[in-house]
């Protein structure tokens, strides 16, 4: 009973946060609304317009697909790109499909193992004291300045050689799953419960899994849902030089071969398919992002990310 009074109280609270900022919004004044509407838009058609290059070049017959200066507009648009692309993929040694399930396989295994190690690792240092705690958490700080690079590349590949997982599907699902990212925007979210309701739990009886698991995990669902869309697009668009046999590369390998031999001249046409390609690699990513974008503003706005 102690548990779910603390939860009550919890959800009160921030029913009451979300009154006291939608009185604060209909105190704004219409000029200031007007302004900013004004802005989202333009930021808005800014944003888009790769997104509908991108589209209408995938449209374009070949005469319009190379005039100089390019238009913006299809005078004649055709789904032939799509249909060479089609045909390409079909005629090569490995089918379309094949990539596509390739890369579905491990945007589903990186997205789910990022999530669960991420909460499992930010859980500790949000609600549990243990020695080196400060040291552990301020390399992890540090680790995110840095970006992968060469180095890093050459590093996990000697790791990823000695443990004998080259060429294989878990060469490109292991290295994305333990994320710095993932445990500091957890640890950030999970930070904002109440200390009680963990305490309250722990008198209850509780152990450590039941109170991740059945209390922090579902108060923090905005939390996971948008490290899953962050996560879900890194993994769709990754690309990676450690897998050498044709049935387990992704489609960005496929496509970034496709577009090679576009730009070498070998085939005009590809040029439109390689655009097209373009296309269904966008939309996986966007589709999940639209589905879900309303967890990705709830989280800014109550985790410790927020402006």
């Amino acid at each position: 009973m102690k548990i779910l009074n603390k939860i009550k109280t919890s959800f009160a609270e921030k029913r009451e946060g979300d009154s006291q900022w939608k009185r604060a919004r209909q105190n704004r004044s219409i000029g200031g609304s007007i302004v900013m509407i004004i802005v989202i838009l333009l930021l808005g058609i800014v944003m888009l317009i790769p997104f509908y290059l991108a589209v209408i070049n995938s449209l374009k017959p070949m005469d319009e697909l190379f005039l100089f200066p390019p238009s913006f507009v299809v005078r004649r648009p055709t789904f032939q790109s799509y249909t060479t692309l089609s045909a390409l993929m079909r005629s090569g040694y490995v089918p379309f499909s094949r990539y596509f399930f390739n890369t579905i396989l491990v945007a589903v295994a990186t997205t789910v193992g990022n999530v669960i190690v991420g909460s499992l690792a930010a859980y500790p240092f949000a609600k549990i004291n243990f020695p080196g705690k400060k040291i552990m958490w301020n390399i992890i700080m540090l680790a995110l300045v840095f970006q992968g690079g060469v180095a890093m590349a050459f590093a996990q590949y000697l790791i990823m050689a000695s443990v004998g997982i080259v060429d294989t599907y878990w060469v490109v699902i292991l290295p994305p799953v333990a994320s710095t990212f993932s445990i500091f925007l957890m640890k950030q979210f999970m930070g904002e419960i109440h200390d009680d309701m963990i305490a309250s739990a722990r008198i209850d009886g509780a152990n450590e899994w039941k109170v991740f698991w059945r209390i922090v995990m579902p108060m923090v669902k905005p939390a996971y849902l948008t490290l899953a869309i962050f996560a879900f697009q890194g993994a769709w668009q990754t690309r990676t030089d450690f897998i050498y046999t044709e049935e387990y590369k992704l489609l960005t390998n496929a496509l970034d071969q496709l577009a090679s031999i576009s730009q070498a001249g070998q085939s005009i046409a590809r040029q439109g398919a390689a655009a097209a390609a373009t296309v269904l690699m966008i939309i996986p990513p966007t589709a999940f992002f639209v589905m879900t974008q309303s967890n990705v503003i709830q989280t800014m706005s109550h985790s410790g990310i927020k402006g």
